[in-house]
C-alpha cells in the first residue's frame, strides 16, 4: 500500500514508477521529434506560417545555386513591396501580383502560392527563367574560363545585350 498526504492508495509500488518513466520516454521522445523536424526540415516554419496567414512564399534564387525562402509579409496591407528581411540585404522585393502583365504564378497542392525571384533583382520572374539564368551562368563558367573575372550578375547582363555591343561593353569592363 501507498501512502499519499496520509490516505492508504491501493497501488502497487511499481505502478507510480512505471507511470514516471513512461512519462519520461514519451517527453523524450517528443522533444527528439522537434529537434528532427528543425534539423531536417528548416523551411517547414515558412510553409505553416505562410498557409496560416495566406500569404505567399518567396523563392529568392541566389547567383550560388542556392535556394532561400522567404515568407511574403508585408508591412501594411496593399503595399507593392514585401517587408524587408533582415536576413536578406538585397533590397526591397516588388509585389509581382500589382504589376501589369504578373509574372507566372507557381502553386503547391494545397493552394499554397510560390513567386520565384533572384537574389539581385528587385523583381520575380518565372521558375523557368530562375533556372534557365543558373544554366547560363553553369555553362559560361564551366566553358569560357575568359570570364571568370565577371560578376554572375554581369554575366546575365552581357547575355541579354545585343550582339554588336558586345565587343565595346567587354573592353568596358574586363
Amino acid at each position: 500500500m501507498l501512502g499519499f498526504l496520509n490516505i492508504m492508495v491501493g497501488l502497487p509500488i511499481w505502478f507510480p514508477v512505471l507511470f514516471v518513466l513512461l512519462s519520461l520516454l514519451f517527453f523524450g521522445l517528443y522533444i527528439w521529434t522537434i529537434y528532427q523536424n528543425k534539423k531536417w526540415n528548416p523551411e517547414g516554419k515558412i510553409f505553416v506560417t505562410a498557409r496560416k496567414k495566406g500569404n505567399p512564399v518567396l523563392c529568392l534564387f541566389a547567383m550560388n545555386g542556392f535556394f532561400d525562402f522567404i515568407l511574403g509579409e508585408k508591412d501594411k496591407k496593399g503595399s507593392p513591396v514585401f517587408k524587408h528581411d533582415a536576413q536578406h540585404l538585397q533590397g526591397i522585393r516588388f509585389d509581382p501580383r500589382l504589376q501589369s502583365g504578373a509574372v507566372p504564378k507557381s502553386w503547391t497542392r494545397g493552394g499554397l502560392e510560390i513567386l520565384w525571384g533572384a537574389t539581385s533583382s528587385p523583381f520575380f520572374t518565372s521558375a523557368n527563367n530562375v533556372l534557365a539564368m543558373k544554366t547560363v551562368l553553369e555553362h559560361v563558367r564551366n566553358n569560357y574560363p575568359i570570364f571568370k573575372s565577371l560578376s554572375n550578375q554581369e554575366v546575365i547582363e552581357y547575355v541579354g545585350r545585343n550582339r554588336a555591343d558586345l565587343p565595346h561593353d567587354c573592353e568596358k569592363s574586363c
